[in-house]
C-alpha cells in the first residue's frame, strides 16, 4: 500500500539557523518519501517557528517566573520565521503538481484560541494539528529531566487530557496529535484516566476529528506508537478515522514505522485512512 505522511517538519527542534523552507528542502523529503513508499506528504510546521504566533507563546517564558530555564531561552529564541514564506513555499510544491499538502501542527494552549484563530485564518490549509506539549505552562516533552523530576505523574496525565478535550472542543483543529504524548520519556501512570481520556475521545468525535496514529514514539524510550494500540481501539470504538503520520524532522524519518503501524491499526479494527484536501477529509481503504 502506498502511504500519506501528514505530520512532519522541515528541520529538526534543536536547529538555531534560518529555517530551510525551500522547494530544495522539500524535494529531499519527497525523495526519501518515495523510497518509504509514501506516495503524499503533508508538510505540518511547528506553529513556534514564526513570528506570528510569538504573542500567543510569551506568556509561557515571560509570565512564568517557575518556567525551566531551558524551556524559556528556546521559546524567547524561537519564532523567528514569517508564516507567509512558509506558506508561499508549500503552495509553489503545489503548483508544480508535488504531492504536498499544507499543513501546520499548532499548540493548543487555554485562553489563546482567538489569537490563534486570527493567525490561523485567510490560509489555504488543507489540515491543521492540534498539540498539547504544555500542561499548565509546564512542558511534557522536552527532556526527562523537565517537568517529570517530582511530579505527579497521575494529575498531569489527568490534566493533559482534560487539555486534549479542550483542544478538541476549540473548532480550532481537524486533527490531533500523538494522543498520549506524556509517555514519551517513559512516564505512565499507574492508575490510567481512562474516564479523561474518554472525554477527550467524546469531544473529538462531537467536533469530528481525526486521530493521528504516530510512529515518533517507536523512536523515543516509549518505545510505542501514540496512542499505544489499547487507546487506538477506543479511538476506532468511538468511531474516529485515523490518519499516519511519522513526525519526521528529518528526510530520512518520512514514512518511519509504517508497516509496523499499519499492521497495528489493522489489529486494532481501523479499517480506512485519512487523505486531505482544502480541509475536507478523503478515506482511502487500509
Amino acid at each position: 500500500m502506498a502511504w500519506a505522511d501528514y505530520h512532519m517538519h522541515l528541520e529538526p527542534d534543536e536547529a538555531t539557523a534560518p529555517c530551510p523552507y525551500t522547494l530544495k528542502r522539500i524535494e529531499e523529503y519527497l525523495r526519501h518519501a518515495h523510497r518509504h513508499g509514501v506516495e503524499e506528504v503533508g508538510i505540518s510546521e511547528h506553529c513556534h517557528r514564526f513570528r506570528e504566533f510569538r504573542e500567543i507563546f510569551r506568556p509561557l517564558w515571560q509570565s512564568r517566573p517557575d518556567q525551566h530555564p531551558a524551556v524559556a531561552g528556546w521559546l524567547a529564541g524561537d519564532f523567528q520565521e514569517p508564516l507567509a514564506r512558509y506558506v508561499e513555499v508549500v503552495l509553489q510544491a503545489q503548483s508544480r503538481g508535488w504531492p504536498v499538502r499544507l499543513g501546520l501542527e499548532v499548540d493548543f494552549l487555554p485562553g489563546t484560541e482567538q489569537a490563534a484563530r486570527s493567525v490561523l485564518q485567510g490560509v489555504p490549509w488543507d489540515y491543521l494539528i492540534g498539540s498539547v506539549h504544555f500542561v499548565d505552562g509546564a512542558a511534557v516533552d522536552f527532556s526527562p529531566e523537565v517537568t517529570w523530576p517530582g511530579a505527579d505523574v497521575e494529575q498531569l496525565w489527568e490534566r493533559y487530557f482534560h487539555l486534549v478535550e479542550q483542544a478538541a472542543g476549540s473548532g480550532l483543529f481537524d486533527v490531533l496529535a500523538h494522543l498520549d504524548l506524556p509517555k514519551k520519556f517513559g512516564h505512565r501512570p499507574q492508575r490510567f484516566p481512562h474516564q479523561a481520556f474518554r472525554r477527550a475521545l467524546e469531544a473529538a468525535r462531537q467536533a469530528g476529528l481525526v486521530v493521528e496514529l504516530n510512529t515518533a514514539g517507536l523512536r523515543r524510550p516509549a518505545a510505542e506508537v501514540y496512542p499505544a494500540p489499547p487507546l487506538l481501539r477506543e479511538v476506532v470504538q468511538a468511531g474516529l478515522d485515523v490518519q499516519l503520520g511519522s513526525d519526521a524532522h528529518r528526510p530520512e524519518e518520512v514514512g518511519a514505522g509504517f508497516s509496523q503501524a499499519a499492521e497495528l491499526a489493522r489489529q486494532c479494527g481501523v479499517s480506512h485512512l485519512v487523505r486531505w484536501r482544502g480541509r475536507r477529509r478523503h478515506p482511502v481503504p487500509l
